[in-house]
């Protein structure tokens, strides 16, 4: 996934040039979203690897949760970033 968004980050940062300002700005705004749900997602993740058995169904539904927030804001990003090109 790090390398994913580096990917992303280095195309948004070949076209930040011409890319109006409103879309600069919502491409940061994704960047940072889709960070903070890549940690949110790790942190999870490591959790589930040490979870209990009894824990199990509510770390997985949980990292489910998170993984989908994820995979619904870098849809939303590379969307954005497709249509300021």
């Amino acid at each position: 996934m790090d390398q994913r968004i580096d990917a992303l980050q280095a195309k948004i940062d070949q076209n930040f040039d011409d890319m109006s300002d409103a879309a600069r700005q919502e491409a940061r705004e994704d960047m940072k979203t889709l960070r903070k749900l890549r940690n949110k997602t790790a942190e999870w993740y490591g959790s589930m690897k040490t979870s209990s058995a009894d824990a199990w169904d509510q770390m997985k539904k949980g990292f489910s949760n998170a993984y989908k927030d994820l995979a619904e804001a870098w849809e939303k990003s590379e969307k954005a970033l497709g249509s300021n090109q």
